[in-house]
């Protein structure tokens, strides 16, 4: 399997594109994700990438058309990416080197937390930061 090369938000400034990250967190009512993903899609000027918590990957698993695979939700209109916390860091850092959650916040217009779960919001409420998500909304406040 060939790894992409690491994203850079530099390389999407001029796009045309509206970027919007939508992050799910564990919740089971990220299911719906591809509906607001297709919700979205009237929109062409649009570039979505998806933040996935692992408890929130969980539930998207391809068990029925209600409940389909990430494979799927990348293949629906406006998804660049989905991004998870694996993604964060797939080699050692190297000074120079980007860091994944801060070249998504350079890139993104706008951050949709949907579902949020309730373990999440206590994380975000308390300040911690310990997934691709959280480290994403503290990126916002800063």
């Amino acid at each position: 399997m060939n790894t992409p090369p690491p994203f850079k938000a530099s390389d999407h400034l001029n796009d045309g594109k509206h970027h919007l990250l939508l992050a799910a967190t564990g919740s089971v009512a990220t299911i719906k994700l591809p509906n607001i993903v297709s919700a979205l899609s009237q929109h062409p000027n649009l570039s979505i990438r998806i933040l996935l918590t692992d408890s929130a990957a969980a539930f998207l698993q391809g068990q029925s058309p209600e409940q389909p695979s990430l494979a799927h939700i990348a293949t629906l209109p406006n998804v660049a990416a989905i991004h998870r916390d694996a993604d964060e860091w797939r080699k050692p850092w190297v000074r120079g080197d980007s860091i994944l959650h801060i070249e998504l916040r350079r890139w993104a217009d706008l951050l949709v937390i949907a579902p949020l779960s309730a373990n999440s919001l206590a994380k975000i409420a308390l300040g911690m930061s310990d997934n691709l998500v959280t480290h994403e909304w503290e990126r916002w406040l800063n």
